[in-house]
Parts: C-alpha cells; structure tokens; sequence
C-alpha cells in the first residue's frame, strides 16, 4: 500500500485528520494518551514490515527514508510519553501539541516520498556538490531542533518552543551564536551537550567529518567528491587527502582541548562563578569549543560582560577566535614552518593566501581596538579603566568578525559602532575556517581590485602576486552576494517586525556572517522574523555563492561566443 501512489492522497488525509484530531484533544490527557497508545501500536507493525523488506531488498533510498522516519516517529513518541507524565498542563499541552506537529510532518514527507519522486529527489541532491552541503545543514538543523525539544533537553517544557529550538539548532550548527533563551538556564546537561555537538560538527564543516568518518571506516570516496573535498579543504593531492582529513580533526581537538585546560585554570582564577548553571569542567570545555568554532554561544546569561575585567578568561578566549578564524590551511602551513625551523632547515617563502589571511587578520584586529576605543571611549566603556578599556576594544574586535561574544553591553553602544561592527561581521573570518562573512582574502582581492582600477593597471596585484581574473571574479561574486542577501534580509524583516531598522541590520548582518552579536531584540522577534534568521543563518554557513549555485544549472558548454558591445559606467 505504501508503493501505492493511488493510495497515498487517502492516507495523507488519514494522517491529517488524526493530526488534527490529536492536535485539538491534546487539553484531555484521556484522548492524548489514546492517540499516543495509538501510535505505539502502529510503530511495531511498520517495524515488522520494513523489517521483512530489509532481508529481500538493499538499503536503497526510499527504504532508508522509511527507516529514518520510523526511528524519528519512535523518538517523537518517547517524548510524547515522558510530556504526559510530566510537566505542569500549559506546559504539557504545548510541548505534546509540538510533537504531534513534528510527527506528522515527518509521516507525511515519508510517504510522499516514496518510490519513484523520492529516488528523484536524492538523484538530484546527491549529484551536486552545493545542493547536497545545503540540504545536510537543513537536516541536520532540524534534527538538532527535534533533540532539543525532548523532555530531557530542557529544563521546563513551557519556555521552549519548536520555533525556538529550531533557532538554537540552527544557531549552533552555524556556529552563529544567536540565542532566544538563556542556554545555561533553559537546556538541561543533555540539551547543552547537543548545542556542543551542534557547533562541533557546524565548526570543522559536515563535508569535512562526513569524509573523514568514511575514510577511518576504510571506505573508499568517490573520485569527483574527493576532488571537490580535496578542493575545499585546499590539499596539494588526492593521496594527502587522508592525511589531511586526519590533520584537521586532530588539529581542531588538540587546540580546543589546550584551550579548555587554560580557560579552566583561568576560570578557576576568576572566583566565583557568574551563573550556577555547570561545573567549572564543563564551562572550560563548552567555552572552549564554542570560542574556537567561532560560535559565541555562552552558557551565562550575560554573555561575557563579568569577564570585562579578567585578562586571564579574555585572552585565552580571543586566542581560541583567532586561531579558529586564521582557517586550517593557514594553520598546517605555520606548523609545517614551525616544524622545519625546530628541525633546523630554512623554510620555504609563505604562501600567498598565508600572507594574506595573516596581515588582514592583523589590521582588521588592530582597526576595529582603535574604532571601538575612540566610538565607545565615552560610551558604553565609560566606567572601565585605562587597561580594561584597551582588553574590551581588542577582545570586541576579535569577536565582531565572527565568534559573537560580547564583554559590552550592545544596546548602549552608539550607532556609529553598530555600523562599524556591521561592517566587521560582513567582512568575518578566513577561508577554510570555523567562522563566516565573505572572508578576509576575499576583501583583500576587492580591494587590490578596486586599487588596480583605479590606478588603470592591467594587473591587480597582492603582496608582490598578479590575482588571476577568475578570482577576482569570483571575490566580486561572493561580495555581490553578501551584500544583496543583507539588503533582501533588512527589507524582509522591516516587514515582519516593528524595531529600530538599524538594530534589525544589526540581526540580519550577524546571522548572515554567523557571528552571533546582537542588541537584545532577538528574543522579542516574532516567529516569521525568527525563521527569516534562521534562514540567513543556514545562507551565511553554507556561503551565499554556494546557494546559488545549489539553485543553479549546469552550464552549457554548446553556447557560442557572442559579440563584444561597449556601453557607459560610473
């Protein structure tokens, strides 16, 4: 029945009368309990069914979605369990009432897709490199999302709503940093450990772990996705492919876990602990990673403003962002050098994009110290010493550019430095990195570029290199991009909400640059306004030239050259 197409619009309206019969009842904990002991009963007959389907047939695509949508509906109804022997009413009724939506979604896409639209539909995802990245932060967000709505995740089922979720889900997979509820309050161990695991996996890159579980378990890549990984992740050759898939887990781990053992000892320094939510462990760790992965997720309800004094805490966090931010083929080129001067030989000349990615990250680090000491030196910094006011002006220009911790409070900084910190966060981290924005190398190539134009140079040069004309291209591409997705997001959000236009600038530039800073409003946003950043969340992790090219088509290569015309700029 289920292969049936001519039964399947009877059974969608089956499922949607249950659902909105569920759904309506969810007051009476009598017809709740009947719909989910219901339930129950329906799960193992399709188990025994999918089961019988397993010996005769392979695990193809439509049997896997059938698998994936049993052991979801299975999660969903554990935790519709657990709401209706827990929780206060308001709270129960909401929370059940979330998961009968969330499982009848997941019923209905399962049996829309099966059988022919749903080999279709992975076909067309699978055999395209920026479709299938997109599409897996997409699953993975709303998985996160469906975690952490379980009873176990969080700490009162009446504060968190999917929406909610779904945001938090999104934000830590982007490793953004934007956040409706207090993380360290609403979300239980569990529910933290998900966020953590969430920013993990949106920190080193999907592709990255997905290639690099396949390769511990011996599996071999295939030919045109090991090229694209070897692209990415910017390695010399397929047969380094491993050893540097290997490197950068290694890499990130070992760096983060220095970092918790520090940020431990600098919390332990610190006194007191500003929020009783964890233990001292767990803090450094969740910190550490979150500062590392750029995400600026804190577990304390006002962010990092108690450290605004603490060098200790400050400096080994700002070291975790920049570090993070520099990329993983910065840092495998500085350890390679580092390795041959120990070694005694003389290191090769540094590359290009080294060199580039370093003295950017130097001047906009140094550039945004001084724009935030002059902009808030009577403002928002004035209760602060000579010395914490030069440790919080470094330490937000560290941040601003993508990891989203804050030491001052934004919504009384002036709009002058909401503006420059807007143009920070576009700008954001460097390629093959934990963090967002267009990347540094890419501003550098726009501004060689616009230098060269300038100067009617038929070259643009960078540090001694000609840029070639298809990099340019595609810097102005990505640039373009950037900047009609902030316009387009602004625009959207004047529509839904009814804040101050540059405090909703603020909202769209950070979560496009998945930086994660905000001025407070983020809470009050209505739902549609939540979803247009979650949205621009998922947009500025994938890359906005990746979006495009996910809805674009393949070229076509029979197009004939067509004639030159000239006509007026500027």
């Amino acid at each position: 029945m289920l292969q049936n197409p001519a039964a399947r619009p009877w059974m969608l309206l089956v499922l949607l009368g249950l659902g909105l019969a569920d759904y309506a009842l969810a007051s009476s904990p009598w017809c709740a309990g009947g719909f989910t002991l219901l339930q129950a009963v329906v799960l193992p007959v399709l188990g025994v069914v999918l089961w019988r389907r397993l010996k005769v047939r392979s695990l193809g695509g439509p049997l896997l979605v059938c698998v994936a949508a049993l052991a979801a509906l299975s999660l969903v109804l554990l935790a519709r369990l657990e709401v209706l022997l827990a929780g206060d009413a308001a709270g129960r009724v909401a929370a059940y009432r979330t998961f009968v939506v969330i499982g009848g979604v997941i019923q209905s896409v399962a049996l829309l897709l099966q059988g022919d639209p749903l080999e279709r539909v992975l076909r067309l995802v699978a055999n395209h490199q920026a479709r299938l990245m997109a599409s897996s932060f997409g699953l993975l967000a709303l998985i996160g999302a469906l975690l952490l709505t379980l009873p176990q995740s969080v700490r009162d089922l009446g504060q968190v709503s999917f929406v909610d979720a779904l945001f938090t889900a999104t934000s830590a997979l982007c490793v953004t940093g934007l956040t409706v509820n207090v993380v360290g309050e609403t979300y239980t161990p569990m529910g933290q450990a998900v966020i953590l695991g969430l920013m993990e996996t949106g920190g080193v890159g999907i592709m990255v772990l997905y290639s690099f579980f396949a390769v511990l378990t011996g599996q071999r890549l295939r030919l045109r996705r090991a090229v694209v990984m070897a692209e990415m992740i910017d390695t010399r050759s397929l047969a380094s492919l491993r050893r540097t898939l290997v490197g950068i887990v290694a890499l990130a781990l070992s760096v983060q876990a220095v970092g918790a053992l520090a940020l431990y000892f600098a919390l332990l320094r610190h006194g007191p602990e500003p929020s009783g939510t964890s233990n001292l462990w767990w803090n450094a760790a969740f910190h550490a990673a979150s500062a590392y992965c750029n995400a600026g997720i804190t577990l304390y309800p006002a962010n990092l403003v108690p450290f605004a004094r603490s060098w200790s805490v400050l400096v080994v966090v700002m070291t975790l962002i920049v570090v993070g931010g520099l990329g993983f083929p910065v840092g495998f080129e500085l350890l390679g050098r580092t390795w041959q001067r120990l070694c005694g030989r003389r290191p090769v000349r540094m590359s290009l994009h080294t060199r580039t990615v370093l003295w950017t990250t130097a001047l906009l680090l140094v550039g945004g110290a001084v724009t935030f000491l002059l902009l808030e030196w009577r403002g928002s910094m004035r209760h602060l010493g000579l010395g914490t006011r030069l440790l919080a002006s470094l330490f937000q220009s560290a941040t601003a550019r993508t990891a989203g911790f804050n030491t001052l409070d934004f919504v009384a900084v002036a709009p002058s430095t909401l503006v420059a910190v807007c143009i920070l966060m576009f700008i954001g981290a460097s390629p093959g990195s934990t963090g967002g924005g267009i990347k540094t190398t890419t501003f550098a190539v726009l501004l060689a570029t616009f230098r060269a134009e300038l100067r009617h140079r038929k070259q643009t040069c960078l540090m001694g290199r000609a840029v070639p004309a298809a990099l340019q291209r595609r810097a102005l591409g990505v640039g373009l991009l950037g900047l009609v997705a902030v316009l387009c997001g602004v625009f959207l959000l004047l529509v839904f909400e009814r804040q101050e236009p540059l405090r909703l600038m603020f909202e769209v530039v950070s979560a496009l640059s998945t930086t994660g800073l905000s001025t407070g409003i983020t809470p009050e946003l209505s739902a549609p306004g939540k979803l247009l950043l979650v949205v621009g969340m998922l947009a500025g992790r994938v890359g906005p030239l990746t979006v495009a090219l996910a809805f674009a088509e393949a070229p076509d290569s029979n197009r004939s050259a067509l004639p030159e015309e000239r006509l007026g700029i500027g």
